[in-house]
């Protein structure tokens, strides 16, 4: 038996009897369902890491039993320490926090290889809300960035795609600034963070 925990519009399923987390639901939540997982066992700091969770739970890496890795299915499960791990590998930060509260995760004790894989929308949040007076509000799965008069409200339009609309609140009434989905590539993600520091 496993337990659905919804991550803005997705499901991550977690093993109910040991807390172990479906690599494939995770990787497709974060966007970054075509990097393959070997890629994070890979880097050094990693390996260095899965052999530390080795000797402190005593469990082997992969093992036809039970392990810190483990295939079922077509599914790849991991140890949520692991999986905790590779959500801060991933850079998503939000996805880290809100794993602490499904249970059996602990938060990462060593600071792992990121993949650079896109200016992803958590990624944005951060520069837009670090030293800029911006309130992150989270509505089951609306974010809305917040400051004086100003909201930016992002939208989950499934499979992981999101719309954002900017809006300025005036005595008046409120007034759309922009509306546009949230682009896929770094360079779209970066005119569009440029696009709406000038707005604001």
């Amino acid at each position: 038996m496993f337990t659905n925990n919804e991550y803005f519009g997705f499901q991550i399923r977690s093993r109910n009897h040991d807390g172990y987390i479906c690599v494939q639901d995770l990787m497709a939540a974060a966007g970054c369902g075509h990097i393959p997982f070997s890629m994070f066992l890979m880097s050094e700091e990693n390996v260095q890491f899965l052999e530390n969770l080795e000797l402190s739970t005593g469990l082997p890496a992969m093992s036809d039993g039970k392990g810190l890795v483990e295939e079922s299915k077509g599914n790849t499960w991991i140890h949520p320490q692991l999986a905790s791990m590779l959500a801060q590998w991933l850079e998503e930060p939000v996805l880290v926090e809100m794993m602490k509260e499904w249970g059996n995760v602990p938060s990462p004790t060593e600071t792992v290889q990121r993949h650079p894989w896109k200016l992803s929308l958590m990624q944005f949040l951060k520069q837009m809300i670090l030293g800029s007076g911006f309130r992150l509000i989270k509505r089951n799965s609306v974010l809305i960035l917040r400051r004086d008069n100003l909201q930016i409200t992002f939208v989950p339009m499934g499979n992981g795609q999101f719309k954002y609309i900017v809006v300025r609140h005036t005595g008046e009434g409120t007034t759309k600034l922009y509306e546009r989905d949230w682009p896929n590539n770094m360079q779209e993600a970066l005119d569009h963070l440029f696009l709406i520091k000038a707005l604001t």
